[in-house]
């Protein structure tokens, strides 16, 4: 996109704003405050009817000053869900099936946790008609499940991959504290919203 429009340029300068601006506030946060809240919507999470009726979760490992998803992958591998974890390949993500947190993970992008490249992979496109609990990182989302990014654009071309899978049901779900959920996230065409919020509060759907 060289030819990025002026509207286009004022949204990316906005976006940096915002997520400067959303950092700053999680930076605040204590490790006590996110173990809490990270325990409350683990809870929303594994009690939502999305989750219970899903075969396959795409999950995440966390990053600093984020939402804990440890709890949330136990819980999907002690359901007997097909559990991936994402590893970041050139300008994608690719999720390998993992059966346990304590197996032998690499050190990948800004130090997560990532999937060995030989373990198995979770690819959309051999699935039957399965239905896939997609667990969506963001720096902050709105009340209308927009999403903002950390502006590498993963899981926008994620999500718009798997959303080209017509045999699947994707849920992508967006997890985040209070904190983040803002009035109005900045967008551009190209970004893509997510079907359902859950904070430590509430969940939008």
């Amino acid at each position: 996109n060289l030819m990025a429009s002026a509207p286009e340029k004022n949204v990316a300068i906005e976006k940096t704003k915002v997520r400067k601006m959303v950092q700053e506030v999680l930076n605040t946060m204590t490790g006590e405050q996110i173990s809490v809240k990270s325990g409350h919507i683990t809870q929303q999470v594994i009690h939502s009817p999305w989750w219970k009726n899903a075969d396959i979760v795409l999950a995440f490992c966390s990053m600093d000053k984020e939402v804990d998803t440890t709890e949330i992958i136990k819980a999907g591998l002690q359901a007997g869900k097909v559990v991936g974890i994402p590893r970041v390949a050139g300008r994608h993500l690719l999720f390998h099936q993992i059966q346990s947190l304590d197996e032998d993970f690499a050190v990948g992008y800004c130090g997560i946790k990532e999937p060995q490249a030989f373990w198995p992979v979770v690819d959309p496109a051999r699935l039957a008609s399965q239905s896939i609990f997609v667990l969506t990182p963001g720096l902050a989302f709105d009340r209308k499940k927009n999403r903002l990014g950390r502006g590498k654009g993963f899981y926008d071309r994620l999500l718009a991959q798997l959303q080209a899978y017509h045999h699947l049901q994707v849920v992508p779900v967006g997890v985040c504290f209070v904190e983040q959920l803002l009035e109005r996230v900045p967008l551009v065409p190209h970004d893509h919203p997510v079907e359902m919020v859950i904070t430590e509060n509430e969940i939008f759907s």
